[in-house]
């Protein structure tokens, strides 16, 4: 019974994360062609401050994530935020996420960079706009 409730709560998050749809980007087989022919050596290209950059789709393919993932901010503005400014803790168990979650602001903005990792604008990051990869680590 224990079992089902944790993976019913599990289940639950994670609809609520993909509900929300605000600041997504649809990719579709282009894109990722596209995006791959951008790796360089099968890596995320760096910046000069050697700061790796890209989208976190690729992320799987390079076998982990960029230092500046890619995301459309306010006003539609392209760029990238921080993967550190995206960081949570690890948790034990659904539960424990859904805590933390409640400790948490519904909204707050982050800086938008671009690709050189100077600030250009601000992007929107609500409570429920976890991606599938933090979901995930969310798991522990």
């Amino acid at each position: 019974m224990k079992k089902r409730v944790l993976s019913l709560m599990l289940a639950t998050v994670m609809c609520m994360a993909l509900a929300v749809t605000a600041n997504a980007v649809e990719y579709d087989s282009s894109v990722l062609s596209v995006e791959q022919t951008s790796l360089i050596n099968g890596n995320f290209p760096k910046n000069v401050r050697g700061e790796t950059y890209g989208t976190a789709l690729m992320a799987e393919v390079v076998g982990k994530m960029p230092d500046l993932q890619a995301a459309i901010g306010t006003n539609d503005q392209e760029g990238y935020v921080r993967t550190s400014d995206l960081s949570h803790p690890k948790f034990e168990t659904p539960q424990d996420a859904l805590e933390w979650q409640k400790t948490q602001p519904d909204s707050y903005y982050i800086p938008l960079y671009d690709f050189q990792g100077n600030e250009i604008g601000s992007f929107l990051r609500e409570r429920n706009n976890l991606t599938i990869a933090e979901m995930e680590a969310m798991k522990g």
